[in-house]
């Protein structure tokens, strides 16, 4: 429902308040819809295959210490500990890979691969994916859209430090899904 306006014979409606709640509506719903796309980015940066150094993980090169055994009776190092892995642990990139006692590309026994310079950090523990998140925030002048992690170890990877190189991951997402972002920023109103 519109303005009506009347001038001499002729009546004027204006639609005016209904293209402005569309175009709200519209704004979030782009807003919202750019940051799946960024956060779902994201999280496909932060998986597969890194090319830096080896190093152990924590806890698996353990000495027997006065005849305690290292594993579980009956355990090998190559056996699923009690409950099984986690899901997809049975994969090539999964914990399975990284405890199996083959070498070689797939991993070594008891380390993990980390990332190289410029590239997105490893997941050990996939702390790093599991806190991406996103924000969207709506008021009568704007639409704001974060997408990011809380954890004060993002930005140091995102930035470097001191004594690391940068390993960027939110920009290189963003930067690949700039043209999509286009996109969807300048589809027409349905109106």
């Amino acid at each position: 429902m519109g303005l009506t306006t009347r001038v001499g014979n002729v009546t004027l409606n204006s639609r005016l308040p209904e293209i402005a709640a569309a175009i709200e509506r519209e704004a979030e719903i782009r807003a919202r819809e750019m940051a799946v796309v960024v956060r779902t980015e994201a999280l496909r940066v932060l998986s597969g295959e890194r090319h830096g150094r080896y190093y152990r993980i924590p806890g698996t090169h353990r000495q027997a210490k006065k005849g305690k055994a290292r594993f579980a009776p009956g355990q090998t190092s190559a056996q699923a500990p009690k409950g099984g892995w986690l899901p997809g642990a049975e994969t090539e990139t999964g914990a399975a890979s990284l405890l199996s006692s083959r070498k070689g590309a797939a991993g070594r026994r008891g380390y993990y691969r980390a990332s190289a310079p410029g590239e997105a950090p490893a997941q050990r523990l996939a702390r790093l994916r599991q806190s991406v998140r996103m924000l969207v925030r709506t008021n009568k002048q704007s639409v704001t859209a974060w997408d990011g992690s809380d954890l004060d170890y993002a930005v140091w990877l995102e930035k470097g430090t001191k004594r690391m190189a940068p390993r960027p991951w939110l920009i290189v997402a963003f930067n690949n899904m700039l043209e999509k972002l286009r996109t969807i920023a300048t589809r027409k109103v349905p109106l």
